[in-house]
């Protein structure tokens, strides 16, 4: 499960970036548009301003003529103000023109074409039951008089087995593994054995939780 949501994740911020980098893109053209618009109309306020200037200068230059100016001069000054006139009637359009209007359409986002999640069966075989297969048996002899049954085994350095007796401590013993000649024994309120490094053995003391009590008895020193 981990490794398909981890793919799920990966997926999903490849999209996001793919998104994201698109509407940036849009973004960027909307601005450039807009300085676009603002460059045309810089440059046509300033030709309006030479146009201006160039009038305001004509006029004064007119206004002069007429209020001071004695007919001979006004009659010399008639070529100037004809070409100034020529000017005004060659000078360009003084109107905008047009400008990049942009808006923005709402799109739709196709979620059929971003990723599934395909279910598919897989078959779960039951675990091999276990076949046990018995390599060798031997005869174990009793150890001590009164043991009845075997309520624990461990193999370790030796073979140790926790017998149960009649109406008496349980006998924990120990055997050579291959002779099976009794090495050791002892007597407690044993209900579990099992082995330990350093042919050491812990048994549980069915008088107490085997969670919170165990001793460790080592044969090599002896019981």
């Amino acid at each position: 499960m981990q490794t398909t949501l981890n793919e799920i994740n990966v997926s999903r911020e490849e999209q996001l970036k793919r998104i994201n980098d698109y509407f940036d893109s849009l973004e960027s053209k909307v601005r450039e548009g807009s300085e676009a618009n603002d460059e045309k109309i810089q440059a046509h306020q300033n030709e309006l301003s030479l146009q201006i200037g160039t009038a305001d200068s004509t006029l004064l230059h007119l206004s002069t003529l007429q209020k001071h100016g004695h007919p001979v001069d006004i009659l010399r000054a008639s070529g100037d103000i004809s070409h100034r006139l020529r000017e005004w009637s060659d000078a360009n359009d003084l109107n905008l023109g047009s400008l990049s209007k942009q808006t923005f359409e709402q799109g739709h986002l196709d979620t059929s074409k971003l990723g599934h999640i395909l279910s598919s069966s897989i078959m779960v075989q039951a675990p091999t039951p276990c076949q046990p297969k018995v390599l060798n048996k031997k005869h174990i002899p009793e150890g001590t008089p009164g043991n009845i049954a075997i309520s624990d085994a461990v193999v370790g350095a030796d073979l140790v087995i926790l017998h149960d007796r009649m109406e008496a401590q349980a006998q924990l013993a120990t055997y050579d593994n291959d002779t099976l000649t009794l090495k050791h024994h002892t007597a407690g309120n044993f209900n579990r054995v099992c082995a330990l490094p350093g042919n050491q053995y812990a048994a549980t003391d069915a008088k107490t939780s085997a969670l919170q009590y165990s001793m460790i008895i080592s044969f090599t020193k002896g019981i």
